[in-house]
Formats: structure tokens, C-alpha cells, sequence
């Protein structure tokens, strides 16, 4: 592919094959009823950042670092 063919997001995600570092905090959240709470809401904050890089680094190229 071209420069101007590859996002930033592709070269991400052919770096990174492990989970994001922040996909971890849920597993900081220990057990009972409070843990379940706080890790239902790390799962919809860690899916909204998630959204967010994806977006952000697709909209960018290769040829957007070197201009």
C-alpha cells in the first residue's frame, strides 16, 4: 500500500496484539457487588476509549506524519 493508503489505526493494530493497557483496570475491580458495579462501568468506558482511538488513528495515514 501506498503511504496515503495505510491509517494509523492499521499500523496500531499490527503493533499491538495484545489488549489495550487500559483494558485491564476491570481486573483491579475484586469481587462482590461493588467490584460487579465498578467493572460493568470500566466495560463501558474501556469500549467508548476503544471507539475513540479507532476513530482517531483511522483518520490519519502514514502520509499525514511525513506532510
Amino acid at each position: 500500500k501506498r503511504p496515503e493508503e495505510i491509517t494509523l489505526f492499521e499500523v496500531y493494530q499490527s503493533l499491538h496484539n495484545e489488549d489495550p493497557q487500559w483494558g485491564r483496570m476491570a481486573d483491579t475491580t475484586g469481587e462482590g457487588l461493588f467490584g460487579a458495579k465498578v467493572r460493568e462501568s470500566f466495560t463501558r468506558i474501556m469500549t467508548d476509549i476503544n471507539v475513540q482511538v479507532t476513530q482517531v488513528l483511522g483518520n490519519y495515514t502514514i502520509a499525514d506524519l511525513v506532510e
